[in-house]
């Protein structure tokens, strides 16, 4: 900050002003990051990188028709920004607006096919215009790219009990676990899958795990599912089924 500060007092340049608005920006000090922003503007109104953090500064100001705007003007100067795109896509999915918010991470994709993000969030508006296989593709992408990401797991496992693609969900939701053991709502959830797939038993012993790391919703799951009549009716049922084949 001296250094553009020293910098400044000597001669005005834009690339000055665009680096000190952002190191305001860092410090989420976003009047002095915009008077530094919109300087470095007025000496080069041409520059998408300047546009795209006027961009940005307009999101953190909650003026979302004006972020678009300059983000709308950034895509113009520097096409080939797959950012600029996602962040487009990013207002649109605010805006209640899926498909042009598919069309914008689309767009990112073609330019950037190691993009999770733009996956994850293009599979989240294709969930919304209930494109579910769609969805699931895109989160499986997303996952090639971070296969650790819980987040993504979550919605993949949620689109896949959509469809009663349970096996998947199962999967899905024990990946979760072995990578954060403490993830409560994926033990829930795990319960509720295993509920549907009628194993009170094993519903049970999930909502006790989550119950146990304080998941609340859990606690009228184990009233319900952990009583011992439940729990002796499966067996029966599970005997019968065997008795038969």
């Amino acid at each position: 900050m001296e250094d553009l500060n020293h910098s400044l007092q000597i001669v005005e340049n834009y690339s000055a002003y665009h680096l000190r608005g952002k190191l305001y920006l860092e410090k989420s000090d976003l009047e002095n990051a915009g008077l530094n922003l919109r300087k470095a503007y007025t000496l080069n109104s041409q520059s998408g990188d300047i546009l795209f953090d006027l961009g940005y500064l307009e999101f953190l100001n909650g003026d979302t028709q004006q972020a678009l705007n300059y983000y709308s003007s950034a895509a113009k100067y520097d096409s080939r920004n797959s950012k600029v795109y996602v962040n487009i896509g990013n207002l649109y999915s605010m805006l209640g607006n899926s498909k042009t918010a598919i069309d914008y991470y689309s767009k990112a994709l073609v330019l950037d096919t190691t993009d999770g993000v733009a996956f994850y969030n293009r599979a989240n508006e294709k969930m919304i215009m209930n494109d579910i296989k769609g969805a699931i593709e895109d989160y499986n992408y997303s996952l090639q790219i971070d296969s650790l990401n819980t987040a993504t797991l979550f919605m993949l496992a949620e689109a896949n009990t959509k469809i009663g693609n349970i096996s998947s969900s199962l999967s899905q939701y024990n990946s979760i676990i072995k990578i954060d053991s403490l993830a409560a709502k994926a033990y829930y959830l795990l319960g509720v899958v295993n509920v549907t797939n009628q194993d009170y038993s094993l519903a049970c012993s999930d909502f006790k795990k989550a119950g146990d790391l304080g998941y609340f919703e859990a606690y009228e799951m184990i009233k319900k599912y952990c009583d011992k009549k439940v729990l002796q009716k499966e067996k029966e049922i599970k005997k019968k089924s065997k008795t038969k084949k």
